[in-house]
């Protein structure tokens, strides 16, 4: 990783660059954070890590998340907002659905 120290970060690869935006919310402990699309790029340690850290910071942060992988989000979030046509629909019974047919649902 020492190789890397001297590279610009738009040369890092899509998972590389990930972490590190990563790395930095985790030191800057905002009460607020929005992601979109987190999970791509990301291998399955670094995924496992990450659900860790949501996890721990959901209990004193909001974050908003968005994303297509729906088995990493199930596992975490407390509620679902769904965004369709301009319009904003909060979803009640995505955990009796699960979030694959509340997804066909909506979409």
């Amino acid at each position: 990783m020492l190789s890397k120290l001297h590279q610009k970060v738009s040369t890092y690869s899509l998972g590389e660059g990930k972490k590190i935006s990563l790395i930095l919310w985790e030191l800057l402990n905002s009460d607020l954070v929005i992601m979109d699309e987190v999970t791509n790029g990301l291998d399955h340690n670094t995924l496992k890590e990450l659900k860790n850290s949501l996890i721990k910071a959901k209990k004193d942060s909001i974050i908003i998340l968005t994303g297509h992988e729906l088995l990493f989000y199930e596992e975490i979030i407390d509620e679902l907002y769904i965004l369709k046509d301009g319009k904003l629909f909060e979803e009640f019974d995505w955990k009796e659905e699960r979030l694959e047919k509340t997804y066909e649902k909506y979409f």
